[in-house]
């Protein structure tokens, strides 16, 4: 039920807080999040909340991110898809930076150090001279005339780049039902309950900083979505 005033706030499980809060009071919580429900008019669509969810699926040494999380990933299958998906891209990138870097070895030259005023030379680890600025400068050109004219690299990268794209648009469609079936299992274990959506960034001062890191909501049923 949608609270009518703080007081409706105080009286469903938000009261979970203790009197005063890593420096907010109990009342300045109450104030927000009662603020914050009243921009809300009605429910989150489902729609809205699918793709807010889809995008927290991240693999990381071949594993879902928060993998053990609640609501998260809960289909299996769909969860495999998409790690192998990303597993298969990325063996495919790498191959494709391999051929990348010997192409233009082969037909440019050795690497050159980037080099720029006030920056650090990676190989002699002494200050950029005007010399290495000038040379990583030439190095530039001669590689960006390489990539416009090798027809062999051209055609490699057109392919990549399609290939990139079509992961892509596999990858949002595996996160999309990913996300469809986590948002179910949520609105089933909620049922009959308001659903609200709170965004809050340690970026805009002291009370949304413990909004968003003081576990707020720990008592109530939630998901936390990350957006760094």
């Amino acid at each position: 039920m949608f609270p009518k005033d703080t007081n409706g706030v105080i009286e469903n499980p938000w009261a979970s807080f203790d009197e005063h809060f890593e420096g907010l009071s109990y009342l300045q919580i109450v104030e927000q999040v009662f603020s914050d429900l009243q921009s809300q008019s009605k429910d989150v669509s489902k729609k809205d909340l699918v793709e807010e969810l889809s995008g927290r699926y991240f693999v990381n040494d071949g594993r879902l991110y928060y993998e053990g999380s609640p609501y998260y990933a809960l289909d299996k299958t769909l969860a495999q898809k998409y790690i192998d998906s990303h597993e298969q891209y990325e063996s495919d990138r790498k191959e494709f930076d391999k051929f990348e870097r010997e192409m233009i070895r082969k037909h440019v030259g050795p690497d050159v150090p980037y080099a720029y005023k006030g920056g650090t030379n990676w190989t002699t680890k002494q200050p950029c001279t005007d010399e290495d600025i000038k040379a990583y400068e030439e190095y530039r050109k001669k590689v960006e005339n390489f990539e416009k004219t090798n027809e062999e690299y051209i055609a490699a990268k057109k392919k990549q780049d399609a290939n990139f794209r079509k992961y892509c648009d596999a990858q949002r469609k595996l996160a999309n039902k990913l996300a469809e079936a986590d948002l179910k299992k949520f609105l089933e274990d909620n049922k009959g309950k308001y659903i609200a959506r709170f965004t809050y960034s340690d970026n805009d001062g002291s009370v949304p900083s413990m909004m968003e890191h003081g576990n707020i909501f720990r008592n109530l049923n939630h998901i936390t979505i990350s957006h760094h």
